[in-house]
């Protein structure tokens, strides 16, 4: 296969986490890993402050995660994933989140969106 007909998927997660960030930021990669990911992925956390992009219609979504009080940005990219199976495998690092950084009922704030033809849409169940 060559490099035009490589599938490459990508998909973003927003989270609110009140904790320490060191807390979520040592947390995450063992998260990661558990999911037994292809390692043909690249998974990345941030701050929502520190995040950045050239795609204006992203950086709109992020601006509105942002005053929604989001507070980090799982960007997920994967080699022959399309885009909604990406968001699925951010659905499952947010489960493995909530498992390791929430108290059972505490409420769980977070969204996923991927790139459907030319605008971002939300993942839903």
């Amino acid at each position: 296969m060559n490099l035009i007909e490589m599938k490459i998927g990508q998909a973003y997660g927003f989270l609110q986490y009140r904790g320490k960030n060191r807390t979520i930021q040592r947390v995450f990669p063992s998260i990661v890993r558990r999911q037994n990911f292809s390692e043909l992925a690249f998974i990345s956390l941030s701050r929502i402050a520190a995040f950045q992009t050239e795609d204006s219609a992203l950086t709109h979504i992020v601006e509105e995660a942002r005053e929604g009080n989001m507070t980090h940005v799982v960007k997920a990219t994967v080699e022959n994933s399309g885009n909604r199976e990406v968001a699925l495998f951010v659905g499952d690092i947010f489960n493995g989140m909530y498992m390791n950084l929430f108290h059972q009922g505490d409420p769980f704030c977070a969204g996923i969106i991927y790139q459907r033809g030319d605008r971002y849409v939300y993942r839903r169940k």
